[in-house]
């Protein structure tokens, strides 16, 4: 609930000095890990949720974390993930989302809220608990009138590698790494989420 607070109080902090410009919002995260989700269902979703609040904020979720790749002699990519390989094809799926959804936003957000929501509240969480998330992502895609076949067709293809491989190229950039980072012009407030 802190980090809903301090969300809050640098958006109100914007306000107050009548800036224009939306304060971004990176939330980088691990779709199994039980304080990111912590952080997505308390947090994050009130927030979101919250009237206004996409007026006074950019939004950009990453689902990458701790993932580590690397690329065989036949060009294929091996991934392996904190909290196991359910947590992986999880993060696949999300950034699969982002990519179809070009990038957007205001489309993305809800799926990867309604899905980390779902996982959350069956208990899909931490190395011992990841399940696969795929029949909950397909739910979540029907519900929100997404094509379900052309996320499970990225999932399966190069197209998820490299939806992937961007989510880690952002997740690297990160200084200090793996932080939910509100950028607000001229200062950088950074807050972990222990993930």
């Amino acid at each position: 609930m802190k980090a809903y607070y301090f969300v809050f109080s640098a958006l109100l902090l914007n306000l107050a000095l009548g800036e224009p410009t939306k304060v971004a919002v990176g939330i980088y995260f691990e779709s199994c890990c039980p304080d990111s989700q912590d952080f997505i269902v308390e947090s994050f979703t009130p927030a979101y949720n919250t009237p206004g609040f996409t007026d006074i904020a950019s939004i950009e979720m990453v689902p990458y974390g701790f993932e580590q790749y690397n690329e065989s002699n036949g060009g294929t990519y091996m991934y392996t993930c904190q909290h196991g390989p359910n947590e992986c094809l999880g993060q696949r799926i999300e950034s699969c989302v982002i990519d179809l959804e070009q990038y957007n936003a205001a489309a993305y957000i809800p799926f990867i809220m309604n899905l980390e929501i779902k996982l959350n509240a069956i208990g899909c969480y931490d190395e011992a608990t990841c399940c696969d998330p795929t029949p909950y992502a397909q739910t979540v895609a029907n519900d929100l009138d997404m094509d379900w076949d052309a996320i499970s067709a990225c999932v399966d293809s190069t197209q998820g590698d490299d939806a992937v491989l961007y989510q880690a190229q952002l997740t690297q950039q990160l200084s200090p790494s793996l932080s939910v980072m509100v950028v607000y012009p001229v200062y950088i407030i950074y807050m972990h989420i222990y993930i």
